[in-house]
């Protein structure tokens, strides 16, 4: 082999050797596409991954969130109701109230009514009885005059006679 030839071979090995070079760089880029392509569609799926971990979790915390609130919002609708239920009752209660007071109050009105027509009856009663007692007493009055006048005496045979003119006359026949 001659030197010529030794050039020409290491020439077709330099191409050859520059082909393998260009082809493991056209590999190389290839590779480094799909690469990329990989990188990207990772960097997609860790976006939707990320994106579904947030909506999981979101959604979990609001449905651990919601049952709590949803229990609160029960309870405040039930005391809401109660307090509605026991408004309406103290209501009713004093409108009874109310109704027992007026009937209270115009008892206490005719009680008081009653009261002053017994006490002025009773007024009545014990002046009628008074001046009863007067008219007796100015009758044991008179009467007691008249005995000590001598003109009312005790009869002999009994009763009460009257003198007069010196002359006893029986009252009591």
């Amino acid at each position: 082999m001659n030197l010529e030839q030794k050039i020409d071979q290491l020439i077709e090995q330099v191409f050859l050797l520059t082909g393998k070079v260009e082809q493991r760089a056209k590999i190389s880029e290839s590779y480094a596409n799909k690469a990329s392509q990989t990188i990207a569609q990772a960097e997609q799926t860790v976006s939707r991954a990320t994106q579904d971990i947030q909506r999981i979790t979101s959604n979990t915390l609001s449905s651990a969130f919601q049952k709590p609130v949803d229990e609160l919002d029960h309870s405040l609708k039930i005391m809401r109701d109660n307090l509605i239920r026991n408004a309406n009752d103290v209501e009713r209660h004093m409108q009874e109230s109310v109704a027992q007071l007026k009937r209270i109050v115009w008892l206490a009105i005719g009680a008081f009514a009653l009261a002053g027509v017994v006490v002025v009856g009773a007024s009545v009663y014990t002046t009628m009885q008074a001046n009863q007692q007067i008219q007796k007493t100015e009758w044991i009055g008179n009467i007691n005059a008249a005995i000590a006048n001598g003109k009312l005496t005790a009869c002999p045979d009994g009763g009460i006679c009257v003198n007069i003119d010196k002359k006893q006359i029986r009252l009591d026949k």
